[in-house]
């Protein structure tokens, strides 16, 4: 029976063996299986996120193809009339000035550029237009620009402002030159002067010379000081130092004044002076004098001119005070005459006439005829 019984153990044993490992073979497989779902199922989500991606990218194009541009986004401030609301100009009235200002001397445009931030201080172009200041004053510093009166080219800073002389009112535009000249007055009235003025610099000079003034014949020295003598503005502010001593009878006089004077383009020239003229004699007190002078010049040879001299003073006496004046108009011509042997504007010969308006008490003339020559070293 053992027999038997082995042989059937072992009959057992061989159909079950085969079908473990069948079945050990097919649970290998099915985990391959997995795996493999698994890793497809991955790729297809990854292809198909990627296809959903592009679809709203092409999507989002779509959109902003469809989407106008507002042309006012790139449209520059100079562009527009729209400006800060606390701006107190416009781009149009910016525009229209800068169109006006265009193709001007440095000089010019700049007064001009200065004279717009003046009038609107809070403009919303205030740091482009100083920016364009800057450029026009290196333009006429840096470089050389043309003398208005046909000098050769020398640099702004350096320039002379040729300011016109004055027919009797003292120059008040410190420069090297020679003047001479008379007065002739009726009835019996003549006036004789010369004098040398010396420049050491650009803006001061001394003066010595004679003249005879309204109290006789004087011995006259000077220092003139102009502490503003701009080329860029065209103008000059000065003092004026005087010191004389009359000569019958002998006496000291002091003369303290202040000169404004200013050309406005090449063709006009502006200037006015006033002081005092303080007399040490005993009870002759203290003089107010000045005037004005404003010359045209429409050609380089040939200027005209009208001019304003006031003479007063305040006198006390019994009866009170007693106005004491001697004010004269003076009107003529200037030449200035091109000679070969001498450089250009070097030579200036004013020819005028002088005519009392005002007089109480004081009558020195009825009338004069004036000349006078300057020559500029």
């Amino acid at each position: 029976m053992r027999p038997a019984f082995l042989a059937l153990v072992v009959g057992w044993f061989s159909v079950i063996a085969p079908s473990s490992v069948a079945y050990a073979a097919d649970d290998d497989d099915d985990g391959d299986l997995l795996e493999e779902d698994e890793e497809e199922k991955k790729k297809k989500d990854e292809k198909r996120l990627e296809s959903d991606d592009e679809i709203e990218l092409e999507d989002d194009e779509k959109e902003l193809d469809g989407v106008k541009e507002d042309p006012k986004a790139k449209e520059d401030l100079l562009g527009g009339d729209e400006t800060p609301i606390d701006s107190d100009d416009t781009a149009s009235i910016y525009r229209e000035y800068a169109k006006s200002v265009e193709g001007q001397e440095p000089d010019e445009e700049l007064q001009a550029w200065e004279a717009y931030l003046a009038k609107y201080p809070k403009s919303a172009f205030r740091e482009r237009i100083e920016k364009r200041i800057a450029e026009l004053e290196d333009a006429m510093y840096a470089k050389k620009i043309e003398d208005p009166t046909d000098e050769p080219k020398i640099d702004a800073d350096k320039r002379e402002i040729r300011l016109s002389q004055p027919l009797l009112l003292d120059n008040i535009n410190p420069r090297r030159k020679i003047q001479a000249g008379f007065e002739w007055g009726l009835p019996q009235y003549v006036n004789l002067f010369a004098d040398y003025e010396h420049a050491f610099r650009r803006d001061l000079s001394v003066h010595a010379g004679i003249r005879r003034r309204y109290t006789g014949f004087r011995a006259e020295v000077g220092v003139k000081y102009a502490f503003i003598k701009s080329s860029r503005l065209n103008t000059v502010v000065s003092v004026l130092g005087d010191f004389h001593v009359n000569t019958v009878p002998a006496y000291p006089v002091f003369r303290p004044q202040l000169g404004v004077g200013k050309k406005f383009g090449k063709y006009v020239d502006v200037q006015a002076q006033g002081g005092v003229e303080i007399d040490t004699r005993k009870h002759a007190g203290v003089r107010g004098i000045g005037g004005i002078n404003v010359a045209v010049r429409p050609t380089s040879v040939i200027a005209f001119f009208v001019e304003s001299t006031l003479y007063m003073q305040q006198l006390k006496s019994d009866k009170g005070t007693i106005p004491y004046r001697y004010n004269a108009m003076a009107f003529g011509m200037k030449l200035f005459p091109k000679f070969k042997a001498v450089k250009p504007n070097s030579l200036e010969l004013n020819i005028g006439a002088t005519l009392p308006y005002t007089n109480s008490y004081w009558m020195y003339h009825y009338g004069s005829f004036t000349g006078q020559v300057n020559y500029y070293l």
